[in-house]
């Protein structure tokens, strides 16, 4: 294979990919063994490698044919994969909170989840929700009677959203496998307009205040509104976004 500018057939790109392919193999599988080792690969030797083998005009050739051939995965940003996080636990919720009618076809859970016609409740206190599920009769009388309980609680420094709340807690209570990406929920770093927002620093501002984001320019008299350009908001933190307008322009 020629290390020089010119025209390149299909065989030599195969070739040049064939040969790359299997220098990343080898490269991951020497890499894994040396950080077993406790060893550190070193970058600038691969580098050079590579530089010594190819002409700088092969080698941005080869990674021309790299970027073509690889597939382009859009990069989403936390906002993004938080609010496809959110939809997703709210399928969760509604799949999962009552059967009222039809045929009982859960496989999963404990024996409320799987055998009988039920209903969930849940209550909210501030940062915690309660999944309180109870058996129906006949499918259409809720018991009094409590059956089983699930609880869940945002941790310090998260932020709250009552659907991935609503989901730890009910599957807790039917005892289901919950979701890792439920438990490990990826944060918001963009405030958008419905987000709850506080914790503002000011000697004039109660710590413990907070507002919902409003639209910009929106000044409003009383109420907790605040808008998204104002300094309260652009020096608060990010409270709870159960209602907030993912996806919506400002």
């Amino acid at each position: 294979m020629e290390n020089k500018l010119g025209r390149k057939d299909m065989q030599d790109w195969q070739e040049m990919t064939d040969a790359l392919t299997a220098r990343v193999y080898k490269s991951g599988f020497n890499a894994g063994y040396d950080a077993a080792k406790d060893e550190t690969p070193d970058v600038e030797d691969m580098a050079k490698s590579l530089w010594d083998k190819y002409t700088p005009e092969g080698l941005s050739d080869l990674m021309m044919a790299i970027d073509e051939l690889c597939p382009h995965v859009p990069i989403k940003s936390a906002n993004e994969q938080r609010a496809e996080l959110i939809q997703r636990a709210r399928e969760f919720v509604q799949k999962y909170e009552s059967v009222e009618t039809g045929d009982l076809n859960f496989h999963i859970g404990n024996a409320t989840a799987q055998l009988h016609f039920y209903k969930t409740e849940f209550v909210r206190k501030e940062n915690k929700i309660t999944a309180l599920v109870r058996w129906m009769s006949h499918g259409t009388e809720v018991q009094s009677v409590v059956r089983h309980v699930g609880r869940s609680q945002c941790i310090t420094g998260e932020v709250f959203n009552e659907w991935i709340g609503k989901a730890i807690a009910l599957a807790r209570a039917l005892e289901i496998d919950i979701p890792k990406e439920f438990m490990n929920a990826v944060q918001p770093d963009e405030v958008v307009l419905g987000m709850v927002v506080g914790k503002f620093i000011h000697p004039d501002v109660d710590e413990s205040y907070t507002s919902v984001v409003s639209k910009p320019g929106q000044y409003p008299r009383g109420g907790r509104l605040s808008a998204i350009d104002s300094d309260f908001v652009r020096l608060s933190t990010i409270i709870d976004d159960t209602n907030a307008q993912y996806g919506t322009d400002r």
